[in-house]
């Protein structure tokens, strides 16, 4: 019978390697891992609209998920128009005045759509010719046009962005410009502000 023996067993040198090996490909992975959650997890970006001169732009920021603490400033894009004469010729209201309303938000892979993207995706709309629907109407219909878009910018200044695919299907239903003018203001009117998103 084998009587077990009391002296340590001896390891080898290459298994020594090995472990130090792995310990480093471990470290590495959790390195990478890491700074992936910081370039995804950490990125907010998103768009806005302005309801004066009815132009989008840009923003990102990075903050720490969970407790939601900025950790960069934000950065704005270049504001650009998403609409041309035959619509900013009918809004009243032109002078910037700093105000801008989220469109999207985009953290890792969510895309949360605010209330004033109804109207951003109402005026990118395509007609049947691919040109911007709402672009085209207002040139072959200024008379409309006149009416329309001054209530339009106001349900946006108000932030009553849900009732305006009320006013534009009314714009396309109207008879004529008074009766445009006269139910348009009446949808505004009764329509709830929403501010709290």
């Amino acid at each position: 019978m084998a009587v077990p023996s009391n002296t340590p067993s001896k390891t080898t040198p290459g298994k020594y390697r090995l472990t130090g090996f792995a310990l480093t490909i471990f470290s590495l992975i959790g390195l990478f891992a890491l700074i992936l959650f910081f370039a995804i997890g950490t990125s907010i970006q998103g768009e806005e609209f302005s309801p004066i001169t009815f132009q989008v732009r840009t923003f990102a920021y990075r903050r720490i998920p969970g407790i939601k603490v900025r950790i960069t400033k934000t950065v704005y894009g270049t504001p650009k128009s998403i609409v041309t004469a035959s619509i900013l010729k009918h809004l009243p209201w032109t002078s910037p005045n700093g105000r801008w309303d989220v469109v999207t938000v985009s953290e890792s892979a969510n895309i949360d759509e605010r209330r004033a993207s109804i109207l951003v995706r109402s005026l990118e709309a395509r007609g049947p010719n691919y040109s911007r629907f709402w672009e085209e109407w207002s040139h072959h219909h200024p008379n409309f046009a006149k009416e329309l878009w001054p209530i339009v910018q106001d349900a946006a200044m108000q932030e009553k962005y849900l009732c305006v695919p009320e006013l534009l299907q009314l714009a396309r239903e109207a008879s004529t410009p008074d009766e445009l003018a006269a139910k348009g203001r009446q949808i505004l009117d009764n329509s709830p502000r929403v501010i709290a998103e």
